[in-house]
């Protein structure tokens, strides 16, 4: 019942998407992929009888229907507010753009990439997976932290040149520099919502079926190249499909695996120990999360006050593999409602920015790889604090374009190419 309950849901997301005209290749498009995935794992993991002694939760079938039912309640929710409430807005380009300013940004960009590339190679992804896997320790910290910033500031300065330019030859070179710096780091996260983010903004110019076509198949490519990046990572002696499509599974299981824990604290546990958070997570851990790890940002952390209650009741370590599925923040914010309430809220903000996506440019183009993309992935105050620092960096690094316009030749005239505004909707 449970199974078929959340399968209408997700129908009804896929006849919202037809009425209002979304395309899948979108936010939306991505919250529903990974309503699938995070939903999908574990009730079939569930019902095949996987379980292991290292996982119980995974083998709970009324655990996973109670998920299910709870997702249903969020795709309802998440559909209603682009069935009522949805506008497709297409980016805009500046009206103006001068082919000398673009050059002196792509060439400004260029020792970024050099010196990102230099740090993932000794301090990247890779590295840290090889020293910690195995061992529930984690490597912060150092120069590990100094290339984690690096890498936020040249994804900001590719930001900062679609916002400044939209997409062009100079924005396709850059987008082979992220590629060729996430397969030396082995990280995906930072790369694919950034491709994405591209064939977004792309895909507000397609005007025809072949070439939208054509983003949907680049997409799939992005995707299956990240895939084949942490394959190679991993190594071992597994064939190539397996280290391709097993961490697939392994990230439904295990990135939903908080989201278990939580909602069985509730489901079976005793309430002296369930420190709801209604909600302020998603209004102060954003600020605590500028804290340095330990434990003064943990005692200030209200979703971490949650965790910190129910783990002495836990089977297992809280995320005992990692990963996070925002089911686990919603229900420790509003208990069953909470899928509902967030989802709901969150789907309200995609609309809002959807319909002033030519307004706040800036914003929108630093929030979408962030909270528009991986909000079901990953804990709220992080992701806050990730957008708010590439927003920044963007405005820093359009203070330095503009200081170094002032020592670079001025165009002559006719160097300015003068674009219309397609600032139509439909």
């Amino acid at each position: 019942m449970a199974i078929t309950v959340f399968l209408i849901s997700t129908i009804f997301l896929f006849v919202v998407a037809a009425v209002r005209k979304i395309p899948l290749l979108s936010p939306y498009g991505i919250f529903l992929a990974f309503q699938l995935l995070y939903n999908l794992a574990p009730w079939a993991t569930a019902v095949l009888g996987i379980s292991t002694p290292l996982f119980t939760l995974l083998g709970d079938i009324h655990l996973a229907n109670v998920q299910l039912y709870l997702s249903a309640s969020a795709n309802i929710c998440f559909g209603l507010c682009f069935l009522l409430f949805y506008k497709r807005v297409r980016l805009q380009r500046p009206s103006t753009i001068s082919h000398s300013e673009k050059v002196s940004l792509f060439w400004t960009i260029f020792p970024l990439f050099l010196v990102t590339l230099v740090l993932v190679h000794f301090y990247g992804w890779n590295k840290i997976t090889f020293l910690t896997v195995g061992t529930g320790e984690t490597v912060a910290g150092g120069m590990f932290s100094v290339t984690s910033y690096m890498k936020y500031a040249f994804i900001a300065s590719y930001l900062y040149y679609l916002y400044r330019f939209g997409f062009d030859k100079y924005a396709g070179l850059l987008l082979v520099q992220q590629t060729i710096v996430m397969l030396v780091d082995g990280a995906r996260t930072t790369f694919l919502p950034v491709a994405l983010l591209t064939l977004f903004v792309v895909g507000d110019t397609a005007q025809n079926q072949r070439r939208n076509l054509r983003l949907y198949v680049i997409a799939l490519i992005s995707i299956l190249l990240s895939l084949i990046t942490r394959a190679l990572i991993l190594g071992g002696n597994s064939t190539l499909a397996e280290k391709v499509f097993g961490p697939v599974m392994v990230e439904g299981t295990m990135g939903d695996y908080s989201a278990l824990q939580s909602l069985d604290s509730i489901l079976n546990g005793g309430k002296s120990y369930l420190h709801f958070t209604y909600g302020f997570s998603y209004l102060i851990d954003p600020i605590s999360w500028f804290l340095p790890t330990g434990d003064l940002r943990n005692k200030l952390t209200f979703f971490q006050h949650w965790v910190d209650g129910i783990t002495p009741y836990l089977r297992e370590p809280y995320s005992p593999m990692g990963g996070f599925y925002y089911g686990a923040e919603a229900t420790a914010a509003f208990s069953y409602a909470g899928p509902a309430i967030v989802t709901l809220m969150f789907g309200l903000w995609l609309v809002w920015m959807e319909r002033n996506k030519n307004r706040f440019r800036m914003l929108y183009i630093a929030a979408m790889p962030t909270l528009g993309l991986l909000f079901a992935k990953a804990i709220f105050g992080n992701l806050v604090k990730i957008c708010i620092i590439q927003l920044m960096m963007m405005l820093f690094i359009m203070l330095i374009s503009k200081f170094v316009q002032l020592f670079t030749i001025k165009p002559r005239p006719g160097d300015e190419i003068s674009l219309p505004a397609s600032s139509y909707t439909d």
